[in-house]
């Protein structure tokens, strides 16, 4: 049996997602199996609707199994997300190839620049260290670097966050020796950026906009994905990045400067602006606007943020003073039989989680300790759509697994 891996967040799920499974499928995978952020994601939001509705569509649209990605590797960098989840992936011990959507699907010159990544010159760092001093964020630094060494390399495949993505898979397939092909298919259909909605490719971040404006985005998602969109929206509803901000403050407020540059993603410069700023603080818009800065990326100002509500630092979950985003299990979420997960379970390197109660006291420390991290993040989500909707909170601890 061929397996192919989507790393993915569905948020939420649309006709680009059905069509990256379709490719893979395509391509020779006789299964295709996902790993999907949990109720947190890699901007530094929550998820528009829980983990469990996203697997639902998922599976609906061709997915034959879908593990959560830990909210350690959800939550961070483009390196740590794909770090995470490439790891993760290589420890099921029975994957192929892994499918990725990318701006630019020329492996040749993504992974040109890779090698380059993982191997740079002796003045590479110095060179970014210095343009960083200058003025410019960590990634357009980066972005420079590369350009000098590698002319046919444009600012566009540079900028652009699939492409990002794309990069960080291949080096972490590489550093870990991984057996794993790539595989780039061009993505299809409107730019990230892009906030209209169109009949049949839209972006994500379009599609968010248009269901917080209570548009009808069925003519951007499956049919199936669609139903689950209506009902979800009618029995729970949907969360925003500024729907974290009633938990956020107090935590913020709570905490000096020191205690917060400890968080991930954070360093002493941000943790200063954070403390300077929150005490007169209106709402979630106007705490980032205030911690706006030609130095940090806005995504990473929210990182940050989700970082301190999550409460992940590096002193509890790092190696060194890096956060170590090695998989310590693989939480499975759903599948749309039992076989696939059979054997999984057979060639996994890793505990396969799918009854908590029974497999968490058997777990060791550290992947019991990280586990229980993506619980508490769960708990949380689901208190910000209690307090916002007014429904009762789901019990992480009793939640089935999807078949």
């Amino acid at each position: 049996m061929h397996i192919s891996a989507i790393i993915a967040e569905f948020n939420p799920f649309h006709n680009g997602h059905r069509h990256l499974i379709e490719q893979a499928k395509q391509a020779g995978a006789d299964a295709c199996l996902v790993v999907m952020s949990g109720d947190f994601v890699q901007r530094g939001e929550p998820a528009l609707l829980d983990k469990y509705a996203r697997t639902r569509m998922a599976l609906q649209n061709g997915a034959d199994l879908v593990i959560e990605l830990p909210v350690l590797s959800a939550t961070a960098s483009a390196e740590g997300f794909a770090g995470g989840a490439i790891s993760l992936i290589d420890a099921l011990g029975a994957v192929d190839s892994l499918v990725f959507g990318c701006e630019d699907a020329d492996l040749e010159l993504l992974t040109e620049i890779t090698a380059l990544l993982l191997d740079a010159p002796a003045d590479f760092e110095n060179e970014i260290k210095e343009a960083c001093a200058a003025g410019l964020s960590y990634p357009a630094a980066r972005a420079a670097a590369i350009r000098r060494r590698l002319p046919n390399v444009s600012d566009t495949l540079l900028n652009s966050p699939n492409n990002i993505l794309a990069i960080e898979y291949l080096k972490s397939l590489l550093s870990n020796g991984s057996h794993i092909r790539p595989i780039a298919i061009a993505r299809i259909g409107a730019d990230h950026r892009d906030q209209k909605l169109y009949e049949g490719f839209s972006s994500a971040s379009a599609l968010r906009k248009a269901l917080r404006q209570g548009q009808d985005v069925a003519g951007a998602v499956p049919a199936t994905a669609c139903e689950i969109l209506k009902s979800y929206e009618q029995q729970r509803g949907f969360l925003f990045e500024e729907d974290i901000f009633s938990l956020l403050l107090p935590k913020l407020l709570q905490q000096d400067a020191e205690s917060l540059s400890l968080y991930g993603d954070c360093n002493p410069f941000l943790a200063n602006r954070i403390k300077n700023c929150c005490f007169d603080v209106r709402d979630y818009a106007d705490l980032l606007a205030r911690l706006s800065s030609k130095d940090y990326t806005l995504s990473r100002i929210k990182r940050v943020l989700i970082h301190i509500l999550l409460e992940i630092h590096r002193g509890k979950f790092s190696t060194g003073s890096r956060i170590d985003y090695r998989a310590f299990y693989g939480r499975v979420l759903g599948c749309k039989d039992k076989t696939l997960l059979s054997l999984l379970s057979k060639q996994a390197r890793i505990p396969l989680i799918t009854r908590l109660s029974a497999q968490m006291p058997a777990l060791e420390p550290a992947a019991a300790e990280r586990l229980q991290k993506d619980l508490d993040a769960a708990h949380l989500y689901e208190s910000l759509v209690c307090a916002k909707y007014g429904c009762p909170p789901m019990n992480e601890y009793k939640r089935p697994l999807i078949v």
